[in-house]
């Protein structure tokens, strides 16, 4: 009488629990490494932003600091499109002069900071774009484009460094460049005359995929008068936000946002 060995295998029954929680650890960890990738994504998103605010305010900071009394910085009110401001040319010697240039039709206007009385004394305002006859202060951030003036030592000339918010992209660029040359101390230097070389791709300080959110400037910037009637320390207030390119429709895990608020002194030596 012949025996026969019989190896044990696995039921199917066995065979079906067995996957049923193969499957539950897969999605398991699968889940878990998703959610990892996606707070990866999410922390490089928002270190690319933050890094990018911090780098572009210091370096605002440290034109703004740079200011120096002396010269001019001329703001042509003939281009202006409010009727309240055309009264003729203006001169800044503070430093820093702070404009908001809109596109109209297809030519730059700018309307910029000026010096005047007010309910609460002598302040630096700017004139409101869509009413000319609404002011406010312009610490209230309502510009958009800041000139500054540096005096280059030894030379008895002087360097203009411009910042312009245009279409989501940041520029600065600084005159004279390689193209233009040095401008002497006396000289004024017109924005309006100007701002076609700021405006080029390679002026651009934020990434590609980056954009400016916000951007507005506001502050003392005083012209030639308003620093005989009220010789405060001119000053710079702005208000940045970064943010990933095409924010609205990126999925949350790939969003970027950071910003700053900060006020910063110019030395005026």
């Amino acid at each position: 009488m012949g025996f026969h060995n019989f190896k044990k295998g696995f039921t199917l029954i066995e065979i079906l629990i067995a996957l049923s929680i193969f499957s539950v650890v897969l999605m398991m960890t699968t889940s878990i490494v998703g959610q990892s990738a996606g707070f990866q994504s999410k922390i490089e998103a928002q270190k690319d932003t933050f890094q990018a605010t911090r780098a572009i305010s210091d370096m605002m900071a440290t034109d703004i600091r740079s200011a120096n009394i002396g010269g001019e910085i001329g703001a042509d009110v003939n281009l202006d499109p409010s009727p309240i401001l055309s009264r003729g040319l203006k001169n800044y010697t503070s430093g820093l002069a702070i404009f908001d240039c809109k596109m109209i039709g297809t030519d730059d206007k700018c309307l910029f900071v000026h010096f005047q009385d007010t309910d609460n004394g002598q302040e630096s305002v700017m004139s409101n774009h869509v009413d000319a006859g609404l002011s406010q202060t312009t610490a209230d951030y309502k510009g958009n484009t800041i000139v500054i003036e540096k005096k280059v030592p030894n030379t008895g000339n002087k360097q203009i460094v411009v910042y312009n918010l245009f279409a989501g992209d940041l520029y600065r660029f600084t005159f004279p460049s390689a193209a233009s040359p040095a401008i002497p101390a006396s000289a004024s230097f017109e924005l309006t005359d100007n701002l076609w070389q700021i405006r080029q791709d390679t002026n651009k300080i934020n990434e590609s995929a980056l954009e400016i959110k916000e951007f507005k400037i506001g502050g003392y910037a005083p012209d030639e008068q308003g620093m005989l009637d009220f010789p405060l320390q001119p000053y710079v207030s702005y208000h940045l936000m970064i943010q990933s390119k095409n924010y609205e429709t990126l999925l949350p895990v790939f969003r970027g946002q950071s910003e700053i608020v900060t006020t910063v002194t110019s030395r005026n030596y």
